[in-house]
């Protein structure tokens, strides 16, 4: 079962300026009480800029007692020509940064900066491929249906992994985009729970602006909104999704805003409380 002991952090950390920012997110993230953490690309790739090794950062978690079980975020997967070898080339660090790290989730989406998607059918044989090559580095892909992508609905992204038909492939269930993109309760309790890879838990105010302008400034912790976080996991629990992974994801500018240690200290207590409630009948 899902329980209040197992959280991942997940964009809810300040940015920092020294070198070595990963060490003070890691150590922040384990003070707080989080047993995991996220980590994308570009976060990677700037150590590495600045003179670290994957194996120094892999000491450095270690040393912090914290696991880098998720890796993210990658796009234009679908896409041919300068885009798609662009992709390929973010995939190649993400299973750096997995093979380093030991993590068992990729975290992918798409959007329509670059163009509409190929066709249904193509876009399930890219998400069967990409599973096939993560699958080499222990990885679950899990897609994440986004209200003002292309993959804008849950039906969407169930649609897309259950015709790729991978076992290591799935969807990423985020309170947030459940919410903004009507998911009902039923639904959701119907979905089938080998199918989750992931649960994300953020919470929502009124609508300001764009719903993309939303996501990436105004989130808020779970239980400090309107979402029915706390009927969205009882939801999962009744579909069986028992054990999946739980981040905490307050992408917001106030969370930014906050001391890195702050941060961490609202994000978990959030999480933690949300999931205490969220299992009560």
């Amino acid at each position: 079962m899902l329980t209040a002991s197992h959280l991942t952090i997940c964009g809810s950390l300040p940015r920092v300026a020294s070198p070595m920012r990963f060490a003070a997110r890691a150590i922040a993230a384990q003070s707080a009480g989080f047993d995991a953490m996220s980590l994308t690309a570009l976060e990677f790739q700037r150590e590495l800029d600045e003179g670290a090794t994957p194996s120094e950062l892999r000491s450095v978690a270690d040393d912090a007692g914290i696991v880098v079980d998720e890796v993210e975020f990658l796009v234009d997967w679908t896409r041919d020509g300068e885009p798609g070898r662009a992709a390929r080339a973010r995939e190649a660090t993400l299973y750096a940064m997995a093979d380093a790290f030991g993590s068992t989730r990729l975290h992918v989406g798409e959007f329509d900066e670059v163009g509409p998607l190929p066709p249904f059918d193509a876009v399930a044989e890219s998400f069967g491929g990409l599973c096939d090559r993560a699958a080499d580095h222990g990885l679950r892909v899990g897609l994440e249906f986004v209200p003002y992508s292309p993959i804008a609905s849950l039906s969407d992204a169930l649609a897309i992994v259950t015709t790729a038909g991978r076992a290591n492939g799935g969807v990423v269930i985020d309170t947030w985009h459940c919410d903004r993109a009507g998911v009902s309760l039923e639904t959701l309790s119907a979905v089938d729970p080998a199918l989750v890879v992931s649960i994300q838990l953020a919470d929502a105010g009124p609508l300001e602006g764009s719903i993309r302008e939303d996501t990436i400034h105004r989130r808020l912790p779970p239980g400090e909104g309107s979402i029915d976080v706390g009927g969205y996991l009882r939801a999962l629990a009744r579909c069986g999704a028992a054990g999946v992974p739980v981040d905490v994801e307050i992408v917001s500018d106030a969370q930014r805003a906050l001391p890195l240690p702050d941060a961490a200290a609202r994000a978990a207590q959030a999480g933690r409380e949300a999931l205490a409630k969220g299992w009560k009948t």
